[in-house]
C-alpha cells in the first residue's frame, strides 16, 4: 500500500459470527427470552431433569438438533450431491457455514443452526484447465478492483503482505475468473513469483533516464549508481517509469516499487495502459491513480521499479490456484 496511508496501529476488535451491537442471542431489549431462548432454557431444564425410570436417555445439550428436521449431518450428506459444493466450516458449536448453492440453502430446516453463504449459483462454471471459478455475470472494474482483497477493509492482518498476489488475482479477474486474492503473512519476489505463476512474463527493471534491463534474479534492480540517480532525481525518474510502463508495457501488468527513504519496503501494484492514458491501480487497499498527476505523485516516492507485463503471458495451471483462496 501507498506510505502516506500506512500505519502499524490499528484497533482490531473480535466478535462472534452474525454479532451486533446491542442485539442478544436469546433475549429481547427489555431482557425477555425469545422464542430461541425459550426453546433453549428448555433443553437446558430437560438436559437437566431426572430421566425415566428404566430407560436411559442419552443428555441432549442446547446444541443438539438429532430431532431437527435436516440435522448438520443430514446437511452435509446433501451437499455432496451438488458439484458446485463449498467446505463446511465450523465457526461455533452446532453453527456451520456452507458455501454452496440456492438449491441447498432451501433444502436446510429453519431449526437447524446452519448460516448459508452463497457464493455461487447453481450454474457454476469451473475453468477446466485452471480448476479455477469463472465468472458468471458481467463485473464493472470497480467491483472487480474491490472483489481482489476485501479483507484488507476488516483489517486483516493477513491482507497486508499479499500485494503481489493481488496484483495476480486482479489479471485472473480480467481474464473471466470470479476470484479473490489468497492471505499472505510474508511478501513475494516479482521475478520467482512471476516465473512460477506464469509463462512468457518477462520481468524488466527500469532505469534512470529511461530504458530497461532483462531481470535474472529477484534481486537484479540496476547499478548502485544508477539507483542513487533514481533517489537524487524522483520526478525524472517518475517519468521515466511512466514512459517505459506507456512505451513496452503492454495492456497490463505488475510494477512492483521500492518506497524511497524515509518510508522504506516494497510494494507491488498494477499497472493498466487505457484509452484515457496510464492507470494505476493498488489491488490491495482499492485505490486508483487514474490521471497523469495522481501516477507521477505516486511513482515520485519511489525507486528500483520493476515490471511484468502480464496480458501477453500465459498462466501455469499447475501453480496459478496459489494466487487465489480457491487454492486453500
Amino acid at each position: 500500500m501507498s506510505p502516506s496511508y500506512y500505519s502499524e496501529m490499528y484497533l482490531q476488535h473480535h466478535g462472534i459470527l452474525g454479532q451486533k451491537w446491542g442485539v442478544r442471542r436469546f433475549q429481547d431489549k427489555s431482557g425477555r427470552l425469545t422464542s430461541l431462548g425459550k426453546r433453549l432454557k428448555a433443553a437446558v431444564g430437560k438436559q437437566k431433569a431426572p430421566s425415566d425410570e428404566g430407560k436411559s436417555k442419552k443428555p441432549k445439550s442446547e446444541w443438539d438438533h438429532s430431532e431437527s428436521k435436516l440435522s448438520l449431518q443430514k446437511v452435509s450428506e446433501t451437499i455432496k450431491k451438488f458439484s458446485d459444493t463449498r467446505k463446511i466450516q465450523q465457526y461455533s458449536p452446532g453453527i456451520a457455514l456452507v458455501k454452496a448453492t440456492k438449491d441447498i440453502a432451501d433444502s436446510v430446516a429453519p431449526d437447524v443452526k446452519v448460516k448459508t453463504e452463497l457464493m455461487r449459483t447453481s450454474k457454476l462454471q469451473v475453468d477446466s484447465k485452471t480448476n479455477l471459478p469463472m465468472k458468471d455475470k458481467t463485473w464493472s472494474n470497480e467491483d472487480d478492483i474491490k472483489a481482489v482483497n476485501p479483507g484488507f477493509k476488516n483489517f486483516d492482518e493477513n491482507t497486508k503482505s499479499n500485494c503481489v498476489l493481488c496484483t495476480c488475482t486482479y489479471d485472473l479477474r480480467q481474464r473471466g475468473y470470479d476470484v479473490q486474492a489468497n492471505k499472505a503473512s510474508y511478501g513475494y519476489g516479482l521475478y520467482s513469483s512471476m516465473n512460477h505463476w506464469y509463462t512468457g512474463a518477462e520481468c524488466r527493471y527500469i532505469q534512470f533516464g529511461g530504458g530497461y534491463g532483462v531481470m535474472s534474479s529477484d534481486t537484479d534492480v540496476g547499478t548502485e549508481a544508477d539507483l542513487m540517480q533514481q533517489l537524487q532525481n524522483p520526478d525524472q525518474y517518475a517519468d521515466d517509469v511512466m514512459n517505459e510502463l506507456i512505451k513496452n508495457g503492454g495492456k497490463r501488468g505488475n510494477l512492483c516499487v521500492c518506497w524511497a527513504p524515509p518510508y522504506g519496503g516494497a510494494h507491488s501494484i498494477v499497472y493498466e495502459n487505457t484509452p484515457k492514458g496510464l492507470r494505476i491501480v493498488d489491488c490491495q487497499t482499492a485505490e486508483v491513480y487514474d490521471t497523469p498527476q495522481k501516477c507521477h505523485e505516486l511513482l515520485k516516492q519511489t525507486y528500483a521499479c520493476r515490471y511484468a507485463n502480464l496480458d501477453k503471458a500465459e498462466v501455469n495451471p499447475d501453480t496459478i490456484h496459489e494466487v487465489t483462496n480457491e487454492g486453500n
